[in-house]
C-alpha cells in the first residue's frame, strides 16, 4: 500500500472525503487491492500430489511387480515421467495466472476486477448500483484453503454480468465482505445526503 494506510480498509473514512474533493478533484480513495489467494490451490494442490503418487505407483507396478511389462521398463517409466511434468506444468500455470493476474481493486465509488496477462480486461460495477451481496465458502474452502471464498455483487442495472461479479478466490471472504457492504452503504450515504 502507499500513502493511503491510514485508510485501508476503513469505509468510515468515506465521510471525509467530502472535505477532501475539492482537493482532489472528486478522485475516488483507494478502500483496498486483492489478488486471487494462493490458498485457494492447497486442495488442487493435494490432488496433484496424489495423482503423482498414483501414476509413479502404477509405473512401478507395471515394471518391477507385473510380469508383462517387464520388457518395457524404460518407455513405462519415460511415459510416466512425461503424464508428471504435464500435470505439474499445468498446475504451475494455472496457479501463476491466476494469482498474479486476477486482481480486485475497492475504491470508495466502484469495485473493479482486472483479469488477463497479456490482454487486461477490467471489469467495473459503481457501488452505488450493488443491490445485493453474497459470499460463499465452501466446505472444502474452509477446511483445506484456509477460509478463501467467493464474494459476488449483484446489480439489476449491469446487463454485462446478470449472474453478478464473482470476486473468487479471496482470503478472509466474510471480512472483506463487511467492508465491501460498509463501504457501499457509505456511497449510499452520501448520495442520499447531496441529493
Amino acid at each position: 500500500m502507499s500513502n493511503r494506510d491510514d485508510n485501508y480498509a476503513n469505509p468510515d473514512n468515506i465521510t471525509a472525503e467530502k472535505d477532501n474533493t475539492a482537493k482532489n478533484g472528486d478522485k475516488p480513495d483507494l478502500v483496498f487491492e486483492l489478488n486471487y489467494s494462493g490458498k485457494a490451490f492447497r486442495l488442487l494442490w493435494i490432488i496433484v500430489w496424489l495423482i503423482t503418487l498414483v501414476i509413479i505407483g502404477a509405473a512401478a507396478y507395471l515394471t518391477l511387480i507385473g510380469k508383462q511389462c517387464a520388457e518395457h521398463f524404460a518407455p513405462v517409466w519415460i511415459t510416466a515421467a512425461v503424464f508428471i511434468a504435464a500435470l505439474w506444468v499445468y498446475f504451475a500455470v494455472l496457479y501463476f495466472y491466476r494469482t498474479m493476474t486476477i486482481k480486485y481493486r475497492l475504491t470508495t465509488h466502484s469495485i473493479d476486477t482486472r483479469r488477463g496477462l497479456l490482454t487486461a480486461r477490467w471489469d467495473t460495477m459503481e457501488l452505488i448500483n450493488v443491490e445485493d451481496l453474497a459470499v460463499e465458502v465452501k466446505l472444502w474452502d474452509r477446511i483445506l484453503n484456509g477460509g478463501v471464498g467467493t464474494i459476488t455483487l449483484f446489480s439489476k442495472t449491469d446487463k454485462t454480468s446478470p449472474d453478478g461479479i464473482k470476486l473468487k478466490g479471496i482470503e478472509n471472504p466474510d471480512e472483506n465482505f463487511n467492508i465491501i457492504k460498509k463501504t457501499r452503504d457509505a456511497v449510499r450515504t452520501k448520495r442520499a445526503l447531496i441529493s
